[in-house]
């Protein structure tokens, strides 16, 4: 798979974005961030995006491959926390 910049379409993610990751299917009904779903959710970090909205991704020190409509953008006050 060949992924291109992030250039001219209407994704709400770029490059270098923050992300929550589902570690496992069940993860994509509940909401990430909270205490009773910490098992369910990785942190990301968008690496690569192209144009159909397909990520590169780097969680747990691996890359992984999805689509923007099974991550989560991180909310800030989530990355402000100490």
């Amino acid at each position: 798979m060949q992924l291109t910049e992030n250039s001219g379409h209407v994704n709400k993610f770029k490059a270098g974005d923050i992300v929550w990751v589902p570690s496992v299917s069940l993860a994509l009904w509940s909401r990430p961030g909270t205490k009773f779903t910490e098992d369910l959710w990785d942190v990301g970090i968008i690496i690569d995006i192209d144009t159909d909205g397909n990520t590169k991704l780097y969680v747990n020190g691996e890359y992984e491959y999805l689509h923007t409509n099974f991550i989560r953008p991180m909310d800030r006050c989530v990355r402000l926390h100490p």
